[in-house]
Formats: structure tokens, sequence, C-alpha cells
């Protein structure tokens, strides 16, 4: 019988490759051959027993951005659409035709951006809601699986001073029922 967490951790490997390559020779593949000569090969490597991936932590909740992607570019472009639009209006010789056919044009453009920018602003909003919503209760199934132990005699989970043993898959189920 042991802690949950020392199982993991003890079964848990990670290390780093790094290998010096000498000398010249020739890949083949499916696309055709291609030579290879020296050089250093680094990268990392992680290991575990199918048992430690099974009893693993629950996964910390990370607080989602709904700013990413184009957004940033797609209100620089309501900006300047903005500033295009109202160009006309600028000049000392604004001809009133050129700036109702600017504003019709950056219309729906500026609709558009508006749009996108309250959607984001509402996706936001929701997004931190789920955090505010989850990280309490992951950190309750943390200090939960910090108290797990496994019998390796009956392949099960238990609670210390419980008479109720649980099965290994079930891991995520018994920590967050206990919230």
């Amino acid at each position: 019988m042991r802690k949950v967490s020392t199982v993991v951790s003890d079964a848990t490997t990670q290390g780093v490759i790094r290998a010096e390559i000498s000398g010249v020779g020739h890949k083949f593949g499916s696309t055709g051959g291609s030579s290879i000569s020296g050089g250093i090969l680094r990268g990392s490597t992680a290991s575990q027993t199918d048992l430690a991936g099974v009893l693993l932590p629950p996964t910390r909740p990370v607080e989602r951005n709904a700013w990413g992607g184009g957004t940033g570019w797609a209100l620089f472009g309501l900006v300047v659409a903005i500033f295009l639009a109202t160009a006309p209006m600028r000049m000392p010789t604004a001809n009133i035709g050129v700036t109702i056919v600017s504003l019709v044009f950056a219309s729906p453009f500026v609709a558009l951006m508006a749009w996108l920018a309250r959607s984001r602003i509402g996706r936001q909003q929701t997004y931190h809601a789920a955090y505010r919503r989850d990280a309490p209760l992951w950190e309750t199934a943390m200090c939960n699986w910090d108290n797990l132990y496994y019998c390796y005699r009956c392949d099960g989970i238990y609670y210390p001073g419980s008479p109720t043993l649980y099965r290994t898959t079930c891991v995520m189920d018994v920590i967050y029922s206990q919230s």
C-alpha cells in the first residue's frame, strides 16, 4: 500500500537525449533517398507505467483567452476603416458624395468588427466564469488525490480509514465526488 502520488512519481521518468552522430550514410524512404551526415541530436523523453498513467492527478484548469487569433488584427482593421471612412470629412475641400460612399462601404466592416468585439467580450466572460467555477473544484480534487492510497494486492484505490475500495480506472470520479 502506497500513496497514489508516490506511485505516480516513482513510475514516471523524464530525461534528456543528446547524441553525436558521426559518419555519412544514406537514408531511404517512400520519397527516395537522402544523404545524412554527422551532427548532434537533442531531445527529451518521458516514460511512465500504465498504472501511473491511470492514476495521474487531475489537470489544472487554465483560464482561456478569447482574444487570441486574429482578433487584434481585426480590431486594428476597425480603427483603420473608421479612419479611412472619415478621411474625406477632414479634407478642406470635402465632397459630400465621396464621404457618403466611404461611409456606405465602411459601415458593414465597422458593424462586423463591433459584433466581433461584442462576441469576444461575452466569450471571455464565459471563460472567466468557467475558470472561477473549476479552480476551487480542482484544488479540492488535488487534496483528495493527494490523500488517496493504492493497494497492489487488490489493484484498487482507497482513502485511509474508509472501507470502500475503488477501481483504479475511476480515479477522477472518486476525487471529484469527494469535493
